[in-house]
Order: C-alpha cells, then sequence, then structure tokens
C-alpha cells in the first residue's frame, strides 16, 4: 500500500524420487537421476490447489480471464467505537482483488503481482481516504485462505479470508492511521493509542468497491 498517512497498506518447493527412478538408480550405479521439475513438486502442487480453491471461492470462477475483485465492508457501531476511543476508522471498504495478467508497474521494471487490495476508509473526523497496493502482494495457503503484502519493504500486512468466503479480516503490523505509533522507539504513550490496525470486515455487494479500478 502508498504509504504517507496510509491507512493501509488490501504465496513453494521440495522435492522426491519416484519408485522408478530410485530402482533405475540402484540398477545403473552411475546412471544420472532425473531431477523433478516444480510443476511436478507435490507441494508445489498443494499450493496451487489451495489458491485455485480461494480463487473459486472469492469470486465464484475457477479460472478468470480477466481482472477480478471482492468487496468486503464494516460500518462501526457507537458501542464499538466507545469501547475504542482509539481507533479513527469508522467505516472500511476492502476490495481484493486478482488479475490473470502480469502486469509492469509504474515505477519499476518488475511486473505487479495478480494479487492485492484496495482500501477505502472514512474517519471519525469525516475524512474519506483510499489507497491502493503496490503489487507486492501474493497468495498463501499455509494458514488458511490468505494474501500477504509488503508495501516498500514492509514488514507485511495480512488479508486472511474464511473459507466459506463471507467474512475476513485484515491485520497489519503497523497502525493504519497513525504508522507513526508503532514505529520501533515509538514512546508508550503513542503506542498505546494505536488501534487502526485490525479489521474484521464481512463480504458485500461488489458495487461499494467501485473505488477500486484496475
Amino acid at each position: 500500500m502508498h504509504r504517507g498517512n496510509r491507512l493501509a497498506r488490501i504465496a513453494v518447493l521440495c522435492t522426491a524420487l519416484t519408485t522408478d527412478a530410485a530402482y533405475a538408480q540402484t540398477a545403473v550405479p552411475n546412471a544420472p537421476v532425473a531431477t523433478p521439475t516444480p510443476e511436478a513438486d507435490p507441494q508445489v502442487l498443494d499450493e496451487r490447489a489451495a489458491e485455485a480453491g480461494f480463487i473459486k471461492t472469492l469470486f465464484g470462477v475457477e479460472a478468470p480471464k480477466e481482472r477480478l475483485r471482492a468487496c468486503f465492508t464494516r460500518v462501526y457501531d457507537a458501542a464499538h467505537l466507545k469501547a475504542h476511543p482509539y481507533q479513527h476508522v469508522v467505516e472500511i471498504r476492502i476490495s481484493a482483488h486478482y488479475d490473470p495478467v502480469e502486469r509492469p508497474r509504474k515505477d519499476s521494471d518488475t511486473p505487479r503481482s495478480k494479487w492485492g487490495y484496495a482500501i477505502h476508509s472514512r474517519l471519525r473526523d469525516g475524512k474519506l481516504k483510499t489507497f491502493l497496493d503496490d503489487g507486492s502482494c501474493w497468495f498463501r495457503g499455509d494458514a488458511g485462505f490468505k494474501i500477504r503484502c509488503n508495501a516498500a519493504c514492509d514488514s507485511g500486512d495480512d488479508f486472511v479470508m474464511r473459507p466459506d468466503g463471507k467474512s475476513a479480516r485484515l491485520t497489519s503490523k503497523d497502525d493504519l492511521v497513525h504508522p507513526e505509533y508503532t514505529e520501533p522507539g515509538a514512546p508508550e504513550k503513542l503506542a498505546a493509542k494505536a488501534d487502526d490496525s485490525d479489521f474484521r470486515i464481512y463480504r458485500a455487494k461488489d458495487s461499494l468497491c467501485n473505488f477500486d479500478k484496475p
């Protein structure tokens, strides 16, 4: 995600020998042993299967041909905001998107990743903010359905969706409204006020995330 008063910033390998290959090595002592390609690696195959399942749950299709997005939102009620006096976000919309085409970045020769998310928020003071990831995101299937983003060498933000696709959670290592509160060496008084880094959100109609454009 882009920094500056930013509100947000919205995934593998093993080797194995077949029985026939192992037998061939025994029968011919100096015979070369074929090295499995990454495409045949069990861990890679598992990861791809998990990602395919994530895509199916998130977008309802198995092999997208174009950029797709899924919208998650939440409006915090008065009771929640009263219990979290230092939370600045009163409404948040998160669009998780996937583009099967790896497109170039505007400021780098490195292609953007296929995964990402965009965030639109409204703060207590009425200000509206929209932030887009910088193309440094990838899918991870080792801990549920997860998209992890590293923006500008950041430590990482995680977007984790429930298997049923009805809700998700965005967590950031930094406070999203005031990142200075969670910087190394930040005064304890500021660190105690960091309460904009964990958001539970729910699936919503796509039109609510029209702010997320290619």
